[in-house]
């Protein structure tokens, strides 16, 4: 399959490896320095609803992320990104769906390992931000996770827990962080 973009139209039929024959009703995408976001909405044959984000070098009909709606990534990927760590967030994001390969996680150890490593590099300010940045990016795996082995929200925990060695703790999940640190002048 070519590297090569390609365009995708709103009413455009497309056979999703997960779900089968979708529309396409929705386009909408986010820039970070050359790294395209994009994300199709599709309604399904049940006329119920997805998103799925998916990179400008990839198609769509041969890479599933999920088909979970991840409306969570919103924090990182539509507000204004700080200056100074501007691609972090995409990152974390972008590595995460680099390990799922049509809706199944390949190598779960290295997707947290990665992800850790950038939210360990990213520059968002004190320590406990890059906590709650780190409980953001496991929060999307654990929907990946779930999905993909077809269990329990509760079960994705605790296979994220056996191989990271930490917990996930909903309260950090749900915090939003940006707007803290702008407020704190740390970005």
């Amino acid at each position: 399959m070519s590297k090569k973009q390609r365009s995708f139209k709103i009413d455009q039929l497309v056979n999703y490896p997960r779900f089968g024959l979708c529309k396409i009703v929705a386009i909408e995408s986010e820039t970070f320095e050359g790294i395209t976001m994009r994300f199709y909405h599709l309604r399904r044959h049940n006329n119920s609803l997805i998103k799925v984000p998916v990179t400008a070098s990839r198609d769509m009909t041969k890479f599933a992320p999920t088909g979970a709606i991840l409306d969570d990534i919103g924090f990182i990927l539509r507000k204004p990104p700080p200056k100074n760590g501007r691609l972090k967030g995409a990152k974390i994001y972008l590595h995460l769906i680099e390990f799922m390969d049509s809706g199944e996680v390949v190598n779960l150890a290295k997707a947290v390992r990665e992800s850790e490593h950038y939210v360990k590099n990213a520059q968002y300010g004190p320590n406990y931000n890059a906590l709650i940045i780190w409980h953001r990016a496991m929060y999307m795996l654990l929907t990946a996770v779930s999905i993909a082995y077809n269990t329990t929200e509760s079960s994705a925990r605790s296979m994220i827990a056996q191989v990271s060695g930490k917990i996930l703790d909903y309260d950090l999940i749900f915090v939003d962080a940006q707007p803290d640190l702008h407020e704190m002048g740390q970005v």
